[in-house]
């Protein structure tokens, strides 16, 4: 038994002699149910389970399996599963807490104490896993080698206590799986897997070797070695903030207090204070303290993140040996393919956008209807940016750049998650661009906060209609000013990476159209109710609202 593969002892389970299919069958039937699997509306032909990696627990057998999932049309995909089997009380806990981990569950005819489980949710796995990297442990597999690595921020957070350091499983939805060590350390499991070194991996060591303060530490790693050659991230530990939150959270709470302030005021003084001139201007100009003072504390955390992003982005252009991080010109190799992606990408999701007008709010349509009407418009901008000499550089960026990448932690901000878009493939997350792509993230974060925290003061039925309306110029308001300051300290400090201050505005204005029609198809796919926000800021971007 103690060399028996997962099918095997699930096959000895169930009572069935075909071990791998039933595995397989239940790993089908499981991953629909999971919330990082991203293959939900592609219709699942096949699953295949390609490697197994053995983890010894000393209650009970786990592996780290890789599966490889066949779809009725387009490319397969990889995925990482670990597995464990659990009886007694844990499997009971699990059957009553946390069914969304429990992969199969025997019937008659099998073991009814025994349930085959996800085994990021078995504390005795996680903490394998913390003292394989901690003593930087290599294992074997039916085609490659688990390499388990640390950093002296590893021997110094865990060393021989890593056994104190109870782990806890996250429970936030997104496409890969968390697990807090203690108030020290996080370990971050991809699921979806891609060939090669995740640019998250990456970028940590990139960060750790110029000691770049402005992002968690760098602990440990868990890549995959195929025999034939080849690397594969599978996991990310780092330092955990004790008593971090994300900056959207931070942000969400600021403006809740800023509108509630608001809703207090006499129907008098409810008119929304003007903050006329263009994007440039504000930012470039002296912004009046008495429209300074609307955002409260929330000014100076704005320009302390306009001030860390240029840091980030120095670090990131200061490189001049290894290519992969090098600065490179904007070339027209590079221009013709980023025109010919925003062509497709506009055309893609306005047709997306009229296939779906029947499914958006009633009250959001006529916004719909004008958008889709500036289609020519749109188009004709990014032409006419990318046919200029533009003189800057491109250079390695963080990729997927909001509010919600960002920790705040006293009164200091840290940037986490370098792995760019998880749908991306990995060459792609790789390629430099100019670094007002993540600028223009950030822009469009705090459009979507402003207005995202209008919509829940919406939902818990706080507000009346005649109420809404005047809340939000001081939606528009906030976001111009929240813009404007973290734009002014930006360009301040990073002002050596653009040739051409004409530079930086064009390629702020085409990133941040591109921005917008990206989250014009994510909302559509994913939240309908919220595409009202990319709808208003296309339509604020091309100067109609």
């Amino acid at each position: 038994m103690r060399s028996m593969t997962p099918s095997g002892l699930l096959g000895s389970l169930l009572g069935r002699s075909d071990g791998s299919a039933a595995l397989e069958d239940a790993i089908r039937a499981y991953l629909p149910r999971c919330r990082w699997f991203g293959g939900k509306a592609r219709g699942i032909r096949s699953v295949a389970v390609v490697e197994t990696i053995p983890v010894r627990l000393r209650s009970g057998r786990a592996f780290i399996a890789i599966l490889e999932v066949s779809y009725g049309s387009g490319e397969r995909e990889r995925y990482l599963l670990p597995l464990a089997f659990a009886s007694g009380s844990f499997a009971r806990k699990l059957l009553r807490r946390r069914r969304d981990l429990v992969v199969a569950q025997p019937g008659p005819g099998g073991r009814l104490d025994v349930i085959l489980h996800d085994a990021a949710g078995s504390p005795e796995f996680c903490r394998c896993l913390l003292e394989a990297m901690a003593r930087r442990i290599r294992s074997k597999g039916s085609g490659g080698t688990l390499v388990a690595s640390g950093t002296p921020s590893l021997d110094l957070l865990a060393g021989r206590r890593s056994r104190g350091l109870a782990p806890s499983l996250g429970r936030a939805e997104q496409s890969n799986t968390t697990v807090v060590f203690g108030d020290r350390l996080i370990l971050k499991l991809f699921r979806r897997l891609s060939p090669g070194e995740n640019p998250d991996l990456e970028m940590g060591r990139f960060f750790q070797a110029r000691r770049f303060a402005g992002v968690p530490p760098l602990a440990g790693a868990l890549e995959y070695q195929a025999a034939h050659g080849g690397t594969t991230t599978l996991g990310i530990l780092h330092t955990f903030l004790p008593g971090s939150r994300d900056a959207w959270s931070y942000t969400m709470g600021i403006l809740g207090r800023y509108y509630g302030k608001i809703r207090r005021l006499s129907s008098a003084r409810r008119a929304a204070p003007s903050s006329e001139g263009s994007l440039s201007e504000l930012a470039v100009g002296d912004i009046p303290c008495g429209l300074v003072a609307v955002l409260g504390t929330y000014a100076e955390a704005a320009r302390l993140l306009g001030r860390r992003t240029a840091e980030m982005h120095l670090t990131l252009a200061s490189e001049r040996r290894n290519e992969a991080f090098t600065p490179e010109p904007f070339t027209r190799g590079y221009l013709r393919a980023f025109s010919r992606s925003l062509r497709d990408l506009v055309r893609r999701n306005f047709r997306l956008l009229e296939s779906r007008l029947d499914t958006i709010p009633a009250q959001v349509r006529p916004h719909a209807r004008e958008v889709l009407g500036l289609e020519g418009k749109c188009l004709r901008r990014f032409h006419r940016v990318l046919s200029l000499p533009l003189r800057s550089l491109r250079i390695r960026c963080h990729g997927d750049f909001h509010l919600g990448q960002i920790l705040r932690a006293g009164s200091e901000f840290y940037f986490i998650d370098f792995e760019g878009e998880p749908a991306r493939p990995l060459g792609e997350r790789r390629i430099k661009h100019s670094p007002l792509r993540d600028v223009a993230g950030m822009v469009r974060s705090f459009h979507y906060a402003a207005h995202n925290a209008l919509r829940v003061l919406k939902e818990k039925g706080r507000t009346s209609a005649v109420e809404m309306r005047a809340l939000e110029p001081w939606a528009r308001l906030w976001y111009h000013l929240a813009r404007s300051l973290y734009l002014k300290a930006y360009l301040e400090s990073a002002k050596v990476l653009f040739a051409e201050k004409d530079d930086f505005w064009s390629l702020l204005d085409v990133h941040l159209l591109e921005k917008a029609c990206y989250e014009l198809a994510y909302e559509l796919d994913n939240r309908p109710d919220w595409v009202e926000i990319p709808l208003r800021g296309i339509l604020d971007l091309l100067g109609e609202s």
